[in-house]
């Protein structure tokens, strides 16, 4: 059965009520000033907008947590003509984006991808300002990254007003100040899933049908279903259940230890069960020394199309904190995904309508560090073997 549950984060404490009253006078100016340059939204309940604007930047997590909001938006106005207006970051580092992970969705009707460059030069960015103009958007929903300050959303607000968008919602300061970081450890967050869904709730969109639907719109091509649906049956021989195991992660200090994958691929094996091991370009490393634990099957830098098909197959997928963890939840497999204590918690945490096991180490008192390296990688060592096997276990036995 699918469950969209999600336990309500905890109230602040007391000394945390600094960053909660900072916060909300961040998000009053932000409400003044897109009133100011925005104006109020028609509260008729049959208002249907004709072409919609979607901005949200970012990578392959950024994007795919924002896939249940741009179903909302597909479901409740099915007729409007949506376009994403989305950037990987710069031209120069080459890394993926909505383009290569919508390539084959009905989500939105075009992408239209911007780059750092269009930003900071004044020609592109005119050319950019035109090509927006040009629209002629009726509405525009800003999905926010989760880090960005009140000024940087305010200078976003002045940027498409001078594209000509009249009708706009979204914005959100959810960042704690740094110098307020020892207290925001303690303070819950909303999943960025979650979150981005309640920007858009004043269009009374369905936040439980959308996360539901997420599975329908996240997809590749019938090629690549067919492809994925041969690995596995290749694999799933008389009905054993087919793990994928995912070694990658941005930043040195999502990663859990080598040897600990090496350790939970062997025992893992030993209960029966069949090995994927996936991973990206920089993780080619670490999955080479795995592999020989598994049953042979490794697949590198796979086009996000057969990635998704072969994901959306699996019995059970096990990942750090990565694209390919949010593409899970959202198809609905079951993930064990295990956290370091870099980010704030529950922040991006994966979050859909499968079954999901989050294990991370417990009172760290470095936790929101957002370091990119680690001397000590206590929140990373502190997670024993025998927590990831237990939590692959018992999804593998709920899964018919």
């Amino acid at each position: 059965m699918l469950d969209c549950s999600f336990r309500t984060p905890k109230k602040p404490t007391l000394k945390a009520l600094p960053i909660v009253g900072i916060l909300r006078v961040a998000n009053i100016i932000l409400r003044v000033v897109a009133r100011v340059f925005f104006g109020v939204l028609p509260w008729r309940k049959n208002w249907q907008p004709k072409r919609i604007l979607v901005h949200r930047y970012g990578n392959v997590g950024d994007v795919v947590v924002a896939v249940p909001a741009l179903a909302a938006l597909r479901l409740r106005f099915p007729n409007a003509y949506i376009v994403l207006l989305t950037s990987p970051g710069s031209e120069k580092w080459n890394l993926p984006g909505a383009k290569e992970i919508l390539a084959h969705s009905d989500v939105v009707d075009e992408i239209w991808c911007y780059y750092l460059e269009d930003i900071h030069e004044s020609k592109r960015r005119r050319r950019l300002i035109e090509r927006i103009r040009r629209g002629r958007f009726d509405l525009l929903v800003a999905l926010n990254n989760e880090r960005q300050p009140l000024r940087k959303q305010v200078r976003e607000m002045v940027f498409f007003r001078l594209c000509g968008i009249r009708r706009a919602i979204g914005w959100e300061v959810v960042h704690p100040p740094d110098c307020f970081r020892r207290w925001a450890r303690k303070m819950e967050f909303l999943p960025q899933t979650l979150r981005l869904l309640r920007l858009i709730r004043r269009l009374r969109v369905d936040e439980r049908t959308a996360i539901k639907s997420a599975a329908r719109f996240l997809r590749g091509s019938d090629a690549d279903a067919s492809w994925a649906e041969t690995v596995v049956a290749q694999l799933r021989v008389r009905g054993r259940k087919v793990i994928g195991l995912h070694p990658g992660g941005k930043t040195a200090v999502q990663k859990w230890p080598l040897e600990r994958w090496e350790e939970l691929a062997r025992r893992v094996k030993k209960t029966g069960f069949r090995i994927l091991v996936l991973g990206g370009d920089t993780d080619r490393e670490w999955c080479e020394r795995i592999r020989p634990y598994c049953d042979g099957e490794m697949f590198i830098k796979l086009p996000f199309g057969r990635l998704i098909e072969l994901t959306r197959r699996l019995d059970v997928l096990v990942s750090h904190d990565t694209g390919l963890a949010h593409i899970a939840a959202a198809l609905g497999t079951p993930l064990v995904a295990i956290y370091s204590g870099r980010n704030y918690r529950y922040k991006w945490d994966p979050f859909g309508c499968g079954r999901i096991r989050v294990i991370r180490a417990d009172n760290i008192d470095c936790e929101g560090c957002f370091l990119s390296d680690c001397p000590t990688h206590r929140c990373m060592r502190e997670i024993d073997v025998d927590r990831v096997v237990t939590a692959v276990g018992e999804l593998c036995a709920c899964v018919e």
